[in-house]
């Protein structure tokens, strides 16, 4: 049993559980759910959901990054099976000098595989690779009846789809068998380009969308977030070194302490002038680390925001009508009285996950993040919500803090199938917040 305080990664959903329990190995489960005055349970990893969807406000909360073993792995096919504690840092470490790792990742190492699954991560290369749960095998799900569950598209088919990107309320997912991609080194090749318009910017994803596999907009909050750099990215095709390399992290956790959000607004002020100005246009070579996980130095780099903390509202908008939705989104956030921080676009291309609540549909994702100024926060992302609605966009619940419960629903049309395989004893503060329960 341990004791913590856990939060949101944006800092404003905090939910204390009555109990966390941190189990070393999947064997030590059982006698936890045999306890009926633990109420609820959920699984939680490294934290990194901005929201409170890995919260579990007085039930119980299973820390799983101490069930972290690797089980087997094919150095022929590139097939893996670990526990779900495993993160996607220990993958690369052990992996990566093998000239496997995973295809498919997020923004950050920091993240367990049973988070992985729960929020069917997508990356930079949708477009092309789809999402995490695209690349899953199967899984072992346990219940909180004791049952022991083998899921894959072949068995349990219907338990598989609900757990890929069900929010970790299906049970708690023990282990997983993926597949992993090969590289030939650790080099990707990156470039740069600006663009001056949201015009410009979605003619720049028509030429390259099909020929580079990584691609991200940065889009200047100083100019509205109408012109900013595209930037492409993908695996060099040349052999070279393949040790992952070990990087200097930064700790700035005693920061979160502090009851201003000024060292974070200073730093995302850099980071955006550096990308403004000091950043190399064009053709370059960066290593893999550095373009896929470009804040991972900074470990706690939400502690930069203190104790206000910061939101982040991020959805996708269909295909059909991406761009001239996006500029009504960000018009909404121009006018909305508070300057945006960060706003990364991605693009999502057709390959379908089997997850029934999966976030990724065709189209552009939009990720803005705003420091927290208490109520007038909350109104400008509801009005942020409402263009979502409007042009039947989604939001994305790791990232949402606080959105009504009708978007979800609107959003979300597998919900009700999606229901029927829930643990009975299985729940989140997301999740209360969505049916409306206190």
């Amino acid at each position: 049993m341990t004791e913590q305080v856990p939060h949101g990664w944006g800092g404003t959903s905090k939910g204390a559980p009555a109990h966390t329990f941190a189990p070393a190995s999947p064997g030590d489960l059982a006698p936890i759910f045999a306890m009926q005055e633990h109420g609820t349970y959920l699984g939680r990893g490294f934290g990194r959901s901005y929201g409170d969807s890995a919260l579990n406000t007085g039930g119980t909360l299973i820390d799983c990054r101490f069930m972290n073993r690797f089980l087997s792995f094919d150095t022929e096919s590139g097939v893996l099976e670990c526990e779900s504690g495993v993160s996607i840092g220990e993958i690369n470490r052990v992996l990566a000098g093998k000239g496997w790792v995973l295809p498919v990742v997020p923004g950050t190492q920091f993240v367990t595989i049973g988070g992985a699954i729960a929020n069917d991560v997508h990356g930079k290369n949708h477009v092309q690779e789809g999402s995490f749960g695209a690349h899953l095998i199967s899984l072992r799900l346990l219940r909180s009846n004791g049952e022991t569950l083998d899921c894959s598209p072949q068995s349990e088919t219907d338990l598989f789809a609900a757990t890929i990107g069900g929010l970790g309320l299906t049970g708690l997912v023990v282990s997983a068998k993926m597949q992993l991609r090969s590289l030939q080194s650790l080099s990707m090749d990156v470039n740069h380009i600006p663009f001056k318009d949201l015009a410009e910017l979605f003619s720049l994803a028509e030429k390259h969308l099909d020929s580079w596999e990584y691609h991200t907009a940065w889009m200047d909050p100083a100019a509205a977030c109408r012109k900013g750099l595209y930037i492409i990215a993908r695996h060099a095709d040349q052999r070279g070194p393949l040790d992952w390399p070990r990087s200097r992290k930064v700790p700035l956790g005693p920061m979160a302490a502090l009851a201003t959000d000024l060292p974070g607004r200073l730093f995302i002020n850099a980071a955006n002038t550096w990308y403004r100005r000091g950043i190399k246009k064009g053709m370059r070579q960066a290593s893999l680390e550095s373009v896929l996980y470009p804040l991972d130095r900074l470990p706690d780099w939400n502690a930069l925001f203190g104790k206000p903390g910061f939101f982040q509202h991020q959805c996708v908008l269909p295909k059909a009508d991406d761009s001239g939705a996006l500029d009504k989104l960000l018009t909404v956030a121009e006018n909305g009285g508070q300057p945006v921080s960060l706003a990364v676009g991605k693009w999502f291309g057709p390959r379908k996950s089997p997850g029934l609540l999966s976030f990724p549909t065709p189209g552009f994702s939009l990720a803005m993040d705003f420091t927290n100024r208490g109520a007038a926060s909350r109104v400008l992302l509801d009005e942020l919500d409402k263009v979502v609605a409007d042009c039947g966009g989604k939001p994305y619940p790791a990232k949402d803090a606080r959105m009504a419960s009708a978007l979800f629903t609107a959003a979300y049309p597998a919900l009700e199938q999606f229901r029927q395989h829930i643990d009975p004893q299985f729940a989140s503060d997301f999740w209360r917040r969505m049916e409306g329960v206190a």
